[in-house]
């Protein structure tokens, strides 16, 4: 059978593709039990625009009782501040992470939410680049997903894709996932054509 050489990992439709550079790195945790996460009274962009830590901090405590080993933090352009994120709320995300290791959790962080912008690839890449930075090879990173249900049948988005991952990788030094929109096997199949060496 043959294999394809970018992906690491396919679960659920998620490919994560190996983290590169220079340094030799770690993958994921070899168990990953995700739970996807904003408060239940703050959700979506409010989570990073109304800023509550005492509320992440018990909801991560409750998150870890249930075994999990990573939650899902989502970073939304728009949120965060595009093109260029905003200090305040890479300070917040900082802490997030703090919050979240403070339970024993490691954290996926899904990038480019709520995104449509894929001509703009010189921006996001720098964009992405800012976000990362204070991140770079840090363990308390599961991955880093480039974006949640990519609608692999544009190719406007797959190109965007496949530009953005080697940068993501490289200023993450995490593995790298991205999620296709719809049925799991067809979009990963079109991802895998379309993403190329990436």
């Amino acid at each position: 059978m043959r294999r394809a050489a970018p992906l690491l990992l396919l679960l659920a439709g998620l490919v994560l593709t190996p983290a590169g550079g220079a340094a030799p790195l770690q993958g994921p945790p070899a168990r990953l039990a995700i739970v996807n996460y904003y408060p239940a009274d703050n959700a979506w962009t409010r989570m990073w625009t109304r800023w509550r830590p005492q509320t992440l901090e018990r909801d991560f405590r409750r998150i870890a009782a249930l075994r999990a080993t990573t939650v899902r933090l989502i970073v939304a352009p728009r949120a965060f501040g595009y093109p260029r994120p905003r200090a305040g709320r890479i300070r917040r995300l900082a802490r997030a992470v703090a919050l979240a290791e403070r339970q024993g959790l490691t954290v996926q962080l899904t990038l480019f939410d709520w995104w449509g912008q894929y001509g703009e690839v010189e921006r996001s890449r720098r964009w992405a680049e800012e976000v990362l930075a204070p991140f770079a090879g840090d363990r308390r990173i599961a991955f880093v997903e480039l974006q949640n249900e990519l609608d692999a049948t544009r190719s406007d988005a797959v190109a965007w894709a496949r530009a953005l991952i080697p940068a993501v990788r490289a200023a993450a030094r995490r593995p790298v996932a991205l999620s296709p929109r719809g049925e799991p096997a067809p979009g990963v199949r079109l991802l895998e054509a379309g993403l190329g060496a990436a």
